[in-house]
């Protein structure tokens, strides 16, 4: 991306979290800032004036909060959604609403940057998705070097599909698609994604219903694997496998999962 290319609005009661926060995103050359709001009824005005691409919104604010500052968008207008607050009670809520992410105050600015290039990159996945979407619509008898292609976007959707995560006093929305495997840890689980894991307090017989069954399967008592992730499967003799991630972990495949995993490899081959 190049300057000024992502029309944003800030959202926040507080005149001082506001101007800190615009100071923060103006160091980003591709933030372009189009309004800075005091209230629910100024961010429902300037987002249907600017169809901002994305809003960083407080969620307690008087009057009007933040979820009903997005109750009236029209969904053709829907932006990328970060909420920021001093409150984590309303993570679930938030999901509900597409958020993108959800950011505790007070934050680093390192947190902020992560945020900001993931909203790149989905920005990026979403361009790809309509110029997919435009294909289809010009020809029914378009087709992708790999027929997965389309399910594998649309099943990986960063902006739409996400896991909502509470670690301490953090409230992490991991895209569900750059998740490359869940490790069972005690009480808790590992999710690793983009080089880095969030421990979660949540045993793996919840999280994988939490997960789409079509991308994720358990090979081990102690492992879930995105399939999309999958490097190679290796045979260890005597009936053994172990599966390779392109990451680079190995995770053993238990006798009891072996036979889904051939089963699900084979039906998206």
């Amino acid at each position: 991306m190049s300057g000024k290319e992502i029309r944003t609005l800030i959202v926040d009661d507080e005149e001082m979290a506001r101007e800190g926060l615009a100071i923060m995103l103006e160091k980003d050359l591709d933030i372009n800032i189009l309004a800075k709001c005091k209230n629910g009824v100024e961010a429902i005005q300037d987002i249907s004036e600017y169809r901002p691409e994305l809003i960083f919104l407080d969620i307690h604010m008087p009057g009007i909060n933040g979820f009903d500052v997005l109750n009236n968008i029209h969904q053709e207008f829907w932006p990328f959604v970060v909420f920021i607050t001093a409150f984590d009670d309303y993570a679930i809520k938030a999901f509900e609403y597409h958020a993108f992410d959800y950011i505790l105050k007070p934050f680093t600015d390192d947190r902020l940057s992560e945020t900001i290039a993931r909203v790149k990159k989905a920005i990026r996945e979403k361009a790809h998705l309509n110029q997919i979407k435009k294909y289809q619509d010009m020809s029914k008898t378009y087709h992708f070097g790999n027929t997965h292609e389309v399910d594998a976007f649309y099943n990986q959707n960063a902006f739409e599909n996400n896991l909502i995560v509470k670690e301490g006093g953090n409230i992490h929305i991991i895209p569900i698609g750059e998740i490359s495997y869940i490790e069972a840890f005690d009480y808790y689980v590992k999710i690793f994604y983009r080089n880095q894991f969030i421990l979660a307090r949540m045993p793996m017989k919840i999280i994988i219903n939490k997960l789409p069954e079509k991308i994720f399967l358990r090979v081990h008592r102690s492992n879930i694997i995105n399939i999309n992730k999958i490097e190679s499967i290796d045979s260890k003799g005597k009936g053994e496998y172990e599966v390779k991630l392109k990451l680079g972990k190995v995770i053993k495949v238990s006798n009891t999962y072996k036979k889904e995993l051939f089963n699900r490899i084979s039906k998206n081959n």
